[in-house]
């Protein structure tokens, strides 16, 4: 009994002194083995920081491009509803004065005075052509706005879809 316990101990220090692991080589060896390892994937990782964090400063900087194309596309749309609301002076002093212009012919049929016609003719064309201009300026702002109001809803459109 006494030579079995020596010869366990006798194992076990043979076994501690060579550093033995499951694959037969040293501790130390496989310390170094798995913490160069480790060294390695922590670089890579770092490598992978370093790009993402590349890609998300791109990102955002995309972001602010976009939110700046944004506001300018804001102003427009500002700029345009202002054009609108000037038309729409333009049309309610227009209405004004084919209505004063109504008055006046109605005011001439009552008095039959000759002069007043040949005037009342001259002002009843340029109010036509003023007329004419009004319409020819809603189209073209119409067009207009179409055009941006499409392109806006397609792009809001796309961006839903994008993300669902």
């Amino acid at each position: 009994m006494r030579w079995y316990g020596l010869s366990c101990i006798a194992i076990v220090v043979v076994a501690l002194s060579q550093s033995l692991v499951g694959d037969n080589k040293p501790v130390a060896e496989k310390s170094h083995e798995e913490h160069a390892a480790a060294q390695a994937d922590h670089k890579a990782a770092h490598a992978d920081h370093g790009e993402w964090e590349l890609t998300i400063r791109t990102m955002r900087a995309e972001h602010l491009e976009a939110l700046a194309v944004l506001k300018r596309l804001e102003a427009e749309i500002l700029e345009h509803d202002a054009e609108l609301e000037l038309q729409l002076v333009h049309v309610l002093r227009h209405e004004q004065e084919m209505r004063a212009h109504a008055d006046e012919i109605a005011a001439h049929e009552a008095s039959g005075e000759g002069q007043e016609h040949d005037e009342l003719e001259r002002e009843h064309h340029a109010l036509e052509r003023a007329h004419k201009e009004l319409g020819e300026a809603l189209n073209k702002s119409m067009e207009h706005h179409q055009q941006y109001i499409r392109e806006i809803r397609e792009l809001g459109e796309k961006h839903r879809h994008d993300h669902d």
